[in-house]
C-alpha cells in the first residue's frame, strides 16, 4: 500500500443497509475499506442473487493527502478472493476475479461507481447463506492481512469477510425470442451439389431440414429481433426447434452427421427468405443440435459473439451431409415462426446490463 515510513492502520467497517435495487431486492451490506493520510479507500456494495454476486465498488483518496503521481500501469484493485459459493471465476487467481484496476491519479473509472458481476456455476435457493471475502491491492502487492481492529502500525487490513444470505432475484435478464414468420422457412437445392438455393416456403408452420427423393438438400432459416438495451452483455443463448414429422424411417441425426448451425449477423441477405440465403456467406458451424429430444424438443447452445444485440439474428440449419444419395426423401420438419406460439423456434437469451 502507498506509505511514508510507516504502515498506515486501516479499519474494517461493515454497516447493514436497506435499499432499493434494480433487481427490487433490499438487504445488502455496505462496506468500506478505510484508510489514514494516503491510503487509497473503497467503498463496496454486494448483493447475492441467485445466479450470482453483484458487486458495486467506488474508489477515492482521503482528502488529507494527495493521491501519488500516475503510474505506469493499473496497479490499484480489489478483488474476490473467497466465495462459499462456486462462481465461474477463479477467485484469487484469475485476473477476471479483479473488481476494477487503476492508478492513483485517474482513480478507478475516475472514482465514479461501477458494477462488476459474478456469476455461480449453478443457480442457488433463496436465503441459502454465503460468505465473501473482498481483497485489496495496492501497487500490485497485497500486504500481510490483519483481521481485527487497531492501530499497530505493523500490519493492514486489506481484507473484507463479508456474510450474507442469497436473495429472491436475477443479476441475468431473459430475453425469450420467438423466430419471426415472415421471415424464416425452408429453402431447397436447385439441383444436386449444385450448392445454391432452387425454391423457398416462408408461410407454411413447418419447415424442413434432410434431402428430398432428388437428392436436393433442405436448409432451414430462422430469424430473430435480438435487439437489447443498449450495452446489454450476453451471458447465454439457446437456440430451441420442435419437431412436428418426418419423412424416412433413419435417425437422420445420426446418418447424416448432426444438426449444425451458421448464423450471419442481421441476416443472410436480405431480412425476408431469399432462395440465396442458402448459398450466402456466413460463419458455419457455431453450435451443433443434441442429437435427443426433450418432449419433442431440440436444442443448441449458441455463443454469445453471435447475437445481434442491436439488430437481427438470423440462423440457417443444416444437417453436416446433404444428402445420402439414396434418392428417398429423409428430412425432417420442424415448427417454423408461422407455427403456434408454443411450437415456435425459441430463441433464449440471457443478459445483464452494467
Amino acid at each position: 500500500m502507498y506509505r511514508n515510513n510507516f504502515f498506515k492502520s486501516l479499519t474494517v467497517l461493515a454497516v447493514i443497509v436497506l435499499f432499493f435495487s434494480q433487481f427490487n431486492v433490499a438487504e445488502a451490506a455496505k462496506i468500506s475499506f478505510g484508510g489514514h493520510l494516503d491510503d487509497n479507500y473503497w467503498e463496496v456494495d454486494p448483493l447475492y442473487c441467485k445466479d450470482g454476486i453483484s458487486i458495486t465498488a467506488q474508489h477515492t483518496w482521503l482528502s488529507d493527502n494527495p493521491p501519488p503521481a500516475l503510474d505506469a500501469s493499473p496497479d490499484f484493485w480489489l478483488e474476490l478472493g473467497v466465495s462459499s459459493i462456486p462462481v465461474t471465476a477463479t477467485v484469487g487467481i484469475d485476473p477476471s476475479a479483479r473488481i476494477g484496476a487503476g492508478d492513483g491519479t485517474s482513480l478507478v473509472n475516475g472514482g465514479n461507481p461501477f458494477t462488476v458481476y459474478f456469476f455461480f456455476k449453478t443457480t442457488q435457493t433463496p436465503e441459502t447463506p454465503i460468505t465473501i471475502e473482498i481483497w485489496r491491492w495496492d501497487h500490485g502487492n497485497q500486504t500481510t492481512i490483519e483481521t481485527g481492529e487497531g492501530d499497530d502500525d505493523t500490519l493492514s487490513d486489506d481484507i473484507i469477510l463479508d456474510t450474507g444470505v442469497v436473495q429472491d432475484c436475477t443479476i441475468n435478464q431473459t430475453a425469450a425470442l420467438s423466430s419471426i414468420a415472415a421471415n424464416d422457412g425452408w429453402v431447397l437445392e436447385s439441383g444436386e451439389k449444385t450448392n445454391k438455393g432452387g425454391t423457398k416456403n416462408s408461410t407454411a408452420s413447418t419447415f424442413s431440414i434432410g434431402d428430398n427423393a432428388n437428392n436436393k438438400q433442405y436448409l432451414g432459416i430462422l430469424h430473430f429481433d435480438t435487439s437489447l438495451p443498449a450495452g446489454a452483455v450476453v451471458t447465454s443463448a439457446t437456440l430451441n426447434i420442435k419437431k412436428m414429422g418426418q419423412a424416412g424411417n433413419i435417425n437422420l441425426f445420426t446418418k447424416f452427421g448432426g444438426l449444425f448451425i451458421d448464423t450471419k449477423k442481421p441476416g443472410f441477405g436480405t431480412p425476408t427468405l431469399s432462395i440465396g440465403d442458402f448459398q450466402a456467406a456466413g460463419i458455419q458451424n457455431i453450435a451443433k443440435f443434441n442429437n435427443t429430444p426433450v418432449n419433442g424438443w431440440y436444442n443448441a447452445t449458441i455463443g454469445s459473439a453471435y447475437i445481434n444485440t442491436t439488430g437481427a439474428t438470423q440462423f440457417r440449419l443444416r444437417f453436416k451431409l446433404d444428402d445420402n444419395n439414396n434418392f428417398l426423401a429423409n428430412y425432417i420438419k420442424f415448427y417454423s415462426g408461422s407455427a403456434i406460439a408454443a411450437r415456435r423456434p425459441q430463441l433464449n437469451i440471457q443478459y445483464y446490463v452494467p
